[in-house]
C-alpha cells in the first residue's frame, strides 16, 4: 500500500467517526454499492440525497465534486491532484441516471487523452477521502489551488467555488487533522 493510501485511509477513518452521512439514490435509481472502484467504467451519474442535499453521485453512490479552478470547462486537476481528486472517466458516452438532466451530461478530453465526465460543462471528480457512499469530506475544501464543491442536478455547485472558507494545511488532500470538509 502506498504512503498516500495509508494516509488517506487513516484520515478517512477518523473523519468517518465525526462526519458519516447517509445516501439514498433518487427513486428508481436502484441500490448503492458499498464501495467504489478506482475507475468508474459504467459512467452512470445519479442524483442522491447526501446529508439532506440532492447532489450528483457515481453509479456506486460516491459523491461527485467540481473544482473552482476548472473555470466551468477544462479539467485542471492532473498528476498529484488527480490522485486525490479522481476524475470521473468513461470509455463511452456517460449515462444519465434518474434525476440527472441528460442534456447537461457530457465529456471533455483530459491532458492524458481520457474522457472525463462533465455536468453543465464542469468536469466531475470523486474524493479519495470519501470511502463510502454518502460521505462528502471534500465539500468546501480548498486544495491544489482551488475550492471544491458538490454539484446538484441543476448544474450549480452547492457552495461558491470562487470564494474560500476552508483551507487545507497543504496542497495535498485538503484535509487537516482528520476533519471533514462538510460545510453546506
Amino acid at each position: 500500500m502506498s504512503r498516500l493510501s495509508v494516509r488517506v485511509a487513516a484520515i478517512a477513518g477518523a473523519a468517518c467517526l465525526t462526519c458519516a452521512g447517509s445516501v439514498a439514490l433518487a427513486p428508481g435509481a436502484g441500490a448503492v454499492a458499498s464501495h467504489h472502484a478506482k475507475g468508474h467504467a459504467k459512467g452512470t451519474v445519479h442524483v442522491a440525497k447526501v446529508s439532506g442535499h440532492k447532489v450528483l453521485v457515481t453509479s456506486s453512490g460516491m459523491t461527485l465534486y467540481v473544482f473552482g479552478k476548472d473555470h466551468h470547462k477544462a479539467p485542471t486537476c492532473t498528476a498529484s491532484c488527480a490522485a486525490v481528486w479522481r476524475p470521473l472517466v468513461v470509455r463511452t458516452k456517460p449515462i444519465a441516471g434518474p434525476g440527472v438532466k441528460k442534456g447537461m451530461l457530457g465529456t471533455v478530453r483530459t491532458k492524458n487523452g481520457k474522457r472525463q465526465v462533465t455536468y453543465d460543462h464542469w468536469p466531475l471528480y470523486t474524493f479519495a477521502e470519501d470511502t463510502s457512499p454518502g460521505q462528502h469530506h471534500g465539500q468546501g475544501l480548498v486544495s491544489f489551488g482551488g475550492k471544491w464543491s458538490t454539484i446538484g442536478a441543476t448544474g450549480k455547485s452547492l457552495i461558491s467555488v470562487t470564494s474560500s472558507s476552508k483551507h487545507s494545511s497543504s496542497g495535498g488532500s485538503g484535509s487537516s487533522g482528520g476533519g471533514s470538509g462538510a460545510s453546506w
